[in-house]
């Protein structure tokens, strides 16, 4: 859909669930997390042609895919015995492992300068870290006991959004925080009653997309980074989760 919320296209078909979809930094490539018959898999789509390429090939869980600076590789989540981070080509091969951690590592986001961000529970509470594209150099980002998870960066890099109960507790809302991608500087953008998750830059870093539950079920909204301009762009009696947002040009 467009970011007024209209021309809304249906561009997958499948009997199973097809979920956190992200643009290809060039425009012309979906990644996304497709399950059928049980099995999760991270699948790229050419919208253009239909043709479709699964990367990954395991029985394990794939989720959360995230594209490299220059689209020729990804990264994703495999949830196993415990949750790993790995890395692959854009064509499905070289699969590695970049965390090698037992704890529960996940949702990761590709900076456009390189590191990838990620959450984990490997200092008993849910955090926000960043390693280096080989999975070297992990520095932890956020100190909160609250659940601090879902990091994006901004298309300059410079930034990270990210989902957060520090304000709420673990029994209410969510809200959206941001910090520098050093990790100082964090600060609420969003706050409501309700849960407010899933946020995504867009353009050059002057807007992001979020999803939210403030109005009853899950719906899609649109934001500039101060906060105005705040609208809804999807209004359904299901749940609209997820968003990914690409412009020409950025």
């Amino acid at each position: 859909m467009n970011e007024d919320g209209s021309d809304l296209v249906q561009i997958t078909e499948s009997p199973g669930f097809e979920g956190y979809p992200v643009w290809s930094p060039d425009g012309t490539k979906l990644a996304f997390q497709s399950v059928v018959a049980g099995e999760s898999e991270v699948i790229t789509l050419d919208p253009e042609t239909g043709e479709t390429v699964n990367l990954t090939h395991t029985p394990g869980f794939e989720d959360v895919p995230s594209w490299s600076p220059d689209g020729s590789q990804l990264a994703f989540y495999r949830v196993g015995e415990d949750w790993e981070i790995f890395r692959v080509d854009a064509d499905g091969a070289n699969q590695v492992n970049l965390t090698n951690h037992p704890a529960l590592d996940a949702f990761p986001s590709w900076s456009p300068l390189g590191p990838i961000a990620f959450y984990s529970n490997r200092d008993g509470d849910w955090e926000i870290y960043v390693m280096e594209p080989d999975g070297s150099n992990v520095r932890r980002l956020t100190h909160s006991p609250g659940f601090d998870a879902y990091p994006s960066f901004s298309r300059d890099g410079s930034k990270i959004l990210f989902h957060s109960h520090r304000l709420s507790g673990e029994e209410g809302g969510g809200d959206i925080f941001i910090m520098d991608a050093d990790g100082s500087n964090q600060r609420p953008l969003i706050v409501s009653p309700g849960e407010d998750s899933d946020p995504c830059w867009c353009s050059a870093s002057d807007r992001f997309v979020f999803s939210s539950d403030r109005d009853g079920d899950y719906e899609i909204f649109i934001v500039n980074i101060d906060g105005s301009g705040l609208t809804q762009l999807t209004h359904n009696t299901v749940s609209d989760i997820e968003p990914d947002c690409w412009e020409p040009g950025h």
